[in-house]
């Protein structure tokens, strides 16, 4: 089995999914069939979902609605689907000629990282490598200068810098995005990350911002491909606990007008995710409204992923109903010199396809109408 149920007393009816979108859906940039058909069937049957992630909305656009729109079903389903960039605070909208806007969400249009108020944006992103400051994009085959190097970004594209001219941290390079600011680390030739402590990085963030008096409206998040720095409202960091009450509280609107409880939407909602920070779709933030049902979670990520037992967030490891296993799966790995056929840990978009069939021949999924 690539996936084990924790504890089956706490599977429930399940009329709204969270997603988190890079890993779960995509690979590599890559919209995975099987779970997209399988969503958008969902959606026929009255499934609501709500896509996050942290990348900006360019690449949401790119790599997930765009090639959504290709299924034939999908414009019928699309009316079950919100789409949440930047963590929440970036919404997107679809129009009937099938166009993409989106829109900053209002708590933060005023905040000083999209303001640069006191040039905060700037200075966190002179500490890293910036495309807009490269030389050129990086073709493939092309011959660098001596002096020249390449650094790929998140989205695998290659950028030609001066390797004279190098920013304070090599590691990471600036992920374009216009509410939060994100330190992505930088890829290999394969989109890989290394996987190294990030705390210096971490603290260096926190320097800046202590610097430019600004330490009750920013927080920084360590996740395991970047560091997020991120706005904080009213005490409130605006991260996925907060997006995911911002989606919850749209479907208790909009797809309910508001004829139940928040309480009976949370409950009927299950999240899925391969990082540590997705746990923070469990603890839905509603602001002053205090609601107290968590929300089931489904990791598809590694061990490594997981919130540490002496940390913080290791509480939210309770609402983990579903995970994967990381048992090995057969994989081949292209080479044209040398090719290979190995085991791989079964996570991510394969082992979600697995688990919405499960979910689906139990009948765990139902649509909110029987709610009101």
């Amino acid at each position: 089995m690539l996936y084990s149920i924790e504890d089956f007393s706490k599977l429930r009816p399940i009329s709204h999914i969270i997603w988190d979108v890079d890993g779960p859906i995509t690979e590599k940039d890559k919209l995975e069939p099987s779970v997209a058909a399988k969503i958008i069937n969902l959606a026929l049957d009255g499934i609501c979902h709500s896509f996050i992630t942290g990348r900006d909305a360019k690449w949401l656009e790119d790599n997930l609605i765009r090639p959504m729109q290709e299924y034939y079903s999908f414009p019928i389903a699309c009316n079950k689907f919100k789409f949440y960039a930047e963590v929440g605070c970036i919404q997107m909208e679809l129009r009937l000629n099938n166009d993409v806007s989106w829109t900053p969400h209002a708590d933060i249009a005023k905040h000083p990282l999209v303001t640069d108020e006191k040039k905060i944006r700037t200075a966190f992103q002179d500490c890293v490598y910036n495309p807009e400051k490269s030389i050129r994009q990086y073709k493939a085959g092309e011959t660098i200068e001596l002096s020249q190097e390449v650094v790929y970004d998140a989205n695998n594209k290659g950028w030609v810098f001066n390797a004279k001219k190098k920013p304070p941290c090599t590691n990471y390079i600036w992920g374009t995005k216009e509410a939060i600011v994100t330190w992505e680390k930088v890829r290999d030739t394969e989109g890989r990350v290394a996987d190294f402590n990030q705390q210096a990085f971490v603290n260096k963030a926190k320097n800046i911002i202590k610097e430019k008096g600004f330490k009750k409206e920013i927080a920084v998040e360590e996740i395991g491909t970047a560091i997020n720095i991120l706005p904080v409202i009213n005490r409130r960091t605006l991260g996925k606990s907060w997006a995911a009450g911002i989606a919850l509280e749209r479907i208790w609107n909009d797809e309910l007008g508001k004829r139940t409880s928040r309480e009976s939407v949370v409950k009927r909602t299950i999240a899925i995710g391969d990082g540590r920070a997705d746990f923070g779709f469990t603890s839905p933030d509603f602001g002053k409204k205090t609601v107290k049902k968590y929300v089931n979670f489904i990791f598809v990520g590694g061990e490594h992923d997981l919130p540490k037992k002496h940390e913080s967030d290791a509480k939210l490891l309770e609402n983990m109903v579903i995970r994967a296993t990381g048992l090995g799966v057969m994989q081949f790995h292209y080479d044209p010199i040398n090719p290979s056929i190995g085991m791989e840990p079964a996570k991510g978009a394969r082992v979600v396809s697995e688990v919405l069939d499960f979910l689906k021949v139990q009948g765990y999924f139902r649509s909110f109408g029987s709610l009101i």
